[in-house]
């Protein structure tokens, strides 16, 4: 987003342009602006934005058309943020919106201009936009949503900008005036990424039900009966790489060979390691219904007693 902005100034005005899009952020973030020529500046947020041009000092006219091509820019970029950020926004909003959809926040260490543009080349018909510096929220329009693989995106974002990406994805929205509580509802994704193991850093509201409920049990302190049944449940402590094998098992469906591809390990080495679980914690985890009880004090354990 940023990058195209700078190449219609450049363009435009023929000379090498900066933008300042922060009290000190400088895109490019390397540019030595004590060399440029000219800055215009728009007030937005109790920020001054502008941009900065090297070789060109701009006439009345052209500083006039600037400013009215900044403000509109970022303005539109305001909006868009305003409408996840603020409760009420959705009243003054009078942009088209396609229902249903669901809100994609993508994290990156590196530039989220970068991602921006990968996520608007793959997903050319729906909307996305840049939250901070390192952040894309993407609006993926359409009910069915069978047609793309996350785990396909976020192989190609990682091995596009070369830095790690997480994922987290909303339920369903249907409205406009529910876009706000489902992006505040992505906040409990991120504790559980911190608190849950992953194979990858994707995580989906309607795939996590099972841990969010654990984290509205914590966020309301109604623990006590939880805690008596699990405390009479078999304990056990497995070391890092046997609970990794677990996730990783359990996220590919109790597929033993898919799982050990994933691992990188041999197909025998994986089936060691799941009678290495099953001898430590009593549960085989390639029966369903003991997966299930395994993953509950998994959850337990890394939700409810840290």
């Amino acid at each position: 987003m940023y990058n195209e902005l700078i190449n219609n100034l450049e363009k435009l005005f023929q000379t090498k342009v900066a933008l300042k899009i922060g009290r000190n952020t400088l895109i490019p973030a390397d540019a030595n602006i004590s060399g440029f020529q000219d800055f215009i500046g728009v007030e937005l947020n109790e920020l001054n934005k502008g941009v900065y041009f090297k070789e060109k000092i701009l006439t009345s006219r052209e500083k006039i058309l600037v400013r009215y091509l900044l403000s509109r820019y970022f303005d539109s970029n305001n909006t868009f943020n305003s409408l996840i950020s603020k409760k009420y926004a959705y009243k003054d909003f009078d942009e088209n919106l396609k229902f249903p959809l669901k809100i994609w926040e993508i994290k990156a260490v590196s530039s989220g201009d970068d991602v921006l543009q990968i996520v608007k080349s793959i997903f050319p018909k729906d909307l996305c936009f840049l939250k901070s510096e390192d952040t894309v929220v993407l609006f993926r329009y359409g009910k069915n949503n069978s047609e793309y693989k996350l785990e396909d995106v976020y192989y190609n974002l990682e091995s596009e900008i070369l830095s790690d990406v997480a994922i987290y994805v909303s339920y369903e929205v249907e409205k406009i005036d529910d876009i706000y509580d489902a992006y505040q509802r992505l906040d409990n994704l991120k504790e559980l990424a911190k608190a849950i193991s992953s194979k990858y850093n994707i995580y989906e509201f309607d795939k996590l039900l099972l841990p969010n409920l654990f984290m509205t049990i914590k966020k309301y302190e109604n623990t006590d009966e939880i805690k008596e049944i699990f405390n009479k449940s078999v304990k056990y402590d497995l070391n890092e790489e046997l609970v990794e094998t677990a996730i990783v098992f359990l996220e590919n469906n109790l597929h033993i060979t898919e799982s050990a591809n994933k691992l990188y390990i041999h197909r025998n080495t994986m089936i060691y390691r799941l009678n290495k679980i099953a001898s430590t914690t009593g549960y085989d985890i390639r029966k369903f219904s003991e997966a299930i009880n395994f993953y509950l004090n998994y959850l337990y354990e890394n939700l409810l007693t840290k």
